[in-house]
């Protein structure tokens, strides 16, 4: 398995509705664990999706799955272990600052601690970075003057105040920190482009939440009983007593959480309608239509959603640029990478500074 098979898999943050059914439609969560321990090993699946701000643009590629042309060409990253290690020392830092130092040693149960896991995501990100840079410029994409100029000032900056004074300038030039800015400023002027192409919209449709209320019954029988109560002007909550309902919960609902018949049954419901008995999962259910549009929550998913439909536009396009091109990273370099990673860092965000000279 080659280097770019190897990329990280970030799972979108699905329900975990199905699962609670499965396993009797039990409701548990990490809240109330215990314990430092306990919490950082809770978050071991958020800190690997969260790491991709400090990878690939905030979107890490799903690039196991893209097949490589046996004579393919092989390219090399254009990137020096200074620049690496500044790139990886400030991913290191704002993961520090969210979960503290203890979290390098956490295993996340793959027979790796988090720090070998995150080594491994940051590896990807270079390969990827250095291949949209590819990409970029196939497409005749450049960073304009007045880009060129503002990172330009901003790398000086940057170098001057947390390069030179971090025990990194042996490692690192001022012109190699200036051309890892305008690397991956490319790379998310490239991501930009592509999140600003129409397959990227998601309709007000797609993203719709709704707010519901839900009884679930073990037997067809009791909750005909309930349906029955419910129709002839029964509140809703007491027939389900009534009836002996296993569970009454309200809950908002995204597309895709629920069976396929389920779901067009719910989402035809309008505020205030109550759905018919349906079969769930081995149970039977009666849906209570609280709110048929929630409105903040909509508009939070659908940012989600278009990231995530961004983030496939990338992968379409990279993985036809990878099955002609495989990137690689010298062993003997990333060796350095992963040894100066680890020393400690107090200068400025490298990803938040390129950001912030790109907004001015």
């Amino acid at each position: 398995m080659d280097q770019n098979q190897r990329a990280a898999v970030f799972h979108q943050n699905r329900s975990a509705r199905g699962a609670r059914r499965a396993g009797g439609r039990m409701r548990g969560n990490a809240r109330g664990a215990r314990g430092v321990g306990d919490r950082m090993r809770g978050a071991v699946s958020r800190m690997r999706r969260t790491a991709a701000v400090l990878a690939l643009l905030c979107a890490v590629l799903l690039l196991s799955s893209c097949a490589r042309n046996e004579e393919s060409a092989q390219e090399t990253v254009p990137y020096t272990a200074g620049q690496m290690i500044l790139a990886a020392a400030s991913a290191r830092q704002e993961t520090e600052e969210l979960y503290t130092d203890r979290v390098w040693s956490v295993p996340t149960g793959k027979g790796q601690t988090f720090e070998q896991a995150f080594m491994e995501d940051l590896k990807s990100f270079f390969l990827e970075m250095a291949a949209m840079n590819r990409l970029a410029e196939q497409r005749s994409m450049k960073l304009d003057a007045a880009e060129r100029s503002s990172l330009e000032s901003a790398a000086s900056g940057f170098y001057a105040s947390s390069v030179s004074g971090n025990g990194m300038a042996a490692e690192l030039t001022e012109e190699e920190t200036r051309d890892l800015f305008f690397s991956y400023a490319l790379a998310l002027k490239l991501r930009d482009s592509m999140a600003s192409d129409r397959k990227a919209e998601v309709s007000e449709s797609e993203a719709r939440v709704v707010r519901v209320q839900e009884l679930v019954f073990s037997s067809q029988e009791s909750a005909e009983k309930a349906a029955e109560e419910i129709s002839s002007g029964t509140d809703f909550d007491t027939a389900g007593r009534d009836a002996g309902a296993e569970d009454n919960r309200q809950q908002l609902l995204k597309r895709g959480e629920l069976p396929e018949e389920t779901e067009k049954a719910v989402y035809a419901l309008e505020t205030g309608e109550v759905s018919g008995v349906l079969k769930e999962n081995g149970t039977f259910c009666i849906y209570r239509c609280i709110s048929s549009y929630e409105e903040t929550e909509t508009a939070a998913n659908r940012q989600v959603l278009e990231r995530e439909r961004v983030r496939e536009i990338l992968r379409e396009a990279l993985g036809s640029y990878l099955r002609e091109h495989e990137m690689v990273i010298d062993s003997g370099v990333w060796e350095e990478v992963v040894k100066g990673a680890a020393s400690p860092y107090a200068g400025e965000n490298f990803f938040a500074a390129v950001k912030g000279a790109l907004s001015q």
